[in-house]
């Protein structure tokens, strides 16, 4: 007989920021596949690379290679798992399109019960000096208006409908509370989601509804060239830079049974990288 431990079987997941396959978000779904959940993808095609050729190493090219993937790759590997899996691709610095991602989640599977907002995107490059209202905006936009309206509309849901035990977990940076140089919008971006989750916490506390943070060091998801990676390894305690899975177990453990005492609070799952 099968044991439903982390208590996630057959509850509704969305998981913004899924389409690269070797993406967090794209982990995170197949975590929750194994737990048997329902799972609700969005995704945003970025870029496509202006060469035909796949790169063969990790670094920018491969990495914007990967965003510009359609969900399809990702939604197939999570239905191997014998689970239900759909999704919707959009973009989430239009205001409009969270109220949208919802309604098609809930018309797809029902009430949505776990809420992940991974989406993200930054400027490399940008600096204070070199700032612009575009190198503000877009992060803005996407990395903190679009986590306050995913919250604000997948709480008002679950309220209205009387349901308890929900929870939503918003993916960090462990470099927030940090210098971000380089992409000075990206890590203020961040640190603002921290905070407006520390008041969702307590504001959706009374509904029955958890906030959580979980903050990744230097992970993995094609973007981190052969260089940087060793002088990294250098830096973290575990030796290693993470790999997507190890978010997506944390993420996993957030949304849990066994986490339904814990709600505000900030988890860097990074292998040592910052203490």
């Amino acid at each position: 007989m099968s044991i439903d431990l982390f208590g996630l079987k057959d509850k509704v997941v969305v998981i913004t920021g899924a389409n690269n396959p070797c993406g967090i978000g794209a982990a995170i779904a197949e975590g929750f596949a194994r737990q048997g959940a329902k799972i609700f993808l969005h995704g945003y095609l970025g870029p496509v690379l202006k060469s035909k050729n796949i790169p063969e190493e990790p670094g920018t090219e491969l990495y914007q290679y990967y965003n510009s993937l359609p969900l399809n790759n990702v939604l197939e590997k999570i239905q191997s798992y014998g689970v239900q899996a759909d999704g919707l691709e959009g973009d989430l610095s239009d205001p409009l399109f969270v109220k949208n991602l919802f309604d098609k989640a809930e018309q797809r599977f029902g009430t949505v019960h776990v809420l992940i907002n991974n989406a993200a995107i930054g400027n490399t490059g940008d600096t204070i000096l070199s700032s612009t209202q575009k190198m503000f905006d877009l992060p803005f936009q996407v990395n903190t208006r679009a986590t306050l309206l995913s919250m604000a509309e997948y709480a008002k849901r679950l309220i209205a409908k009387k349901e308890k035990n929900g929870s939503i977990v918003n993916i960090s940076t462990d470099g927030a509370n940090s210098p971000y140089p380089g992409e000075v919008s990206y890590g203020a971006s961040k640190l603002a989601i921290e905070s407006y989750s520390r008041s969702a916490a307590h504001e959706f506390g009374k509904y029955g509804i958890r906030v959580n943070i979980v903050c990744p060091g230097p992970v993995q998801t094609g973007w981190i060239d052969k260089n940087f990676e060793e002088s990294l390894k250098q830096m973290i305690p575990l030796g290693t830079i993470g790999d997507p899975a190890e978010i997506a177990d944390a993420v996993v453990f957030m949304t849990s049974h066994q986490a339904r005492w814990i709600t505000g609070q900030r988890l860097w799952v990074n292998g040592g990288f910052r203490m």
